[in-house]
């Protein structure tokens, strides 16, 4: 768990057992998901209980992410599901994106980007996925997408295997500046993000 401060401490979740391995942790306001291949625990930290396990075992999650305060799952070859408390309820037809695996989510504005391992990134608004723009796109392509955090109000970082990492306004999605060989990085083949608190970038 990660403190106000920074500090990060190693805390069990009580009722969390499964041997799968977590592939996507995502919160809401007031609960947080741990999710698996097939299931899901959900758990409530305000309520001071065991997480609540939820299996489908003839179901493969693709992918998880939270938007407007919302849990949203990709199913393999079925599409996007809303998270609610009477069951999963299908949103569009999504069963081609859902076949390619999430990378990342992040909130920008009032969208949520999200991922995939095919190098496409798209904007989630709630009610559809739209593709980024042609130049951004473009560049993610040809470079494979890694990563992606928000920085701050109106920029966000992407990075890289093959061509290091950009900074892109949120909104116009335009590339404001690049880190690879050319501009005295060591190394075009970045893995990860991360930000500090004072919106500092680690690359």
């Amino acid at each position: 768990l990660k403190s106000d401060s920074g500090s990060y401490d190693i805390v069990e979740i009580p009722g969390v057992t499964s041997n799968q391995p977590i592939s996507h942790i995502v919160s809401t306001d007031t609960d947080i998901y741990f999710i698996g291949e097939s299931q899901i625990y959900e758990y409530s930290p305000l309520m001071k209980q065991e997480a609540i396990q939820f299996k489908y075992p003839e179901k493969l999650i693709s992918g998880a992410f939270s938007h407007d305060k919302k849990l949203y799952l990709l199913f393999y070859q079925e599409g996007l599901f809303e998270w609610t408390e009477t069951g999963l309820a299908a949103k569009g037809n999504y069963t081609t994106l859902a076949d390619d695996q999430m990378i990342f989510s992040f909130h920008a504005n009032k969208s949520t980007y999200v991922g995939f391992e095919n190098d496409a990134l798209y904007t989630f608004d709630g009610n559809s996925f739209n593709p980024v723009k042609e130049l951004l796109k473009k560049y993610l392509s040809d470079n494979i997408l890694s990563h992606g955090i928000m920085l701050n109000d109106s920029l966000m970082a992407l990075s890289t295997l093959a061509g290091g990492a950009v900074i892109v306004n949120s909104e116009t999605q335009t590339i404001k500046h690049r880190f690879d060989y050319t501009t005295g990085a060591k190394d075009n083949e970045i893995f990860c993000l991360g930000k500090d608190r004072d919106e500092g970038l680690w690359i």
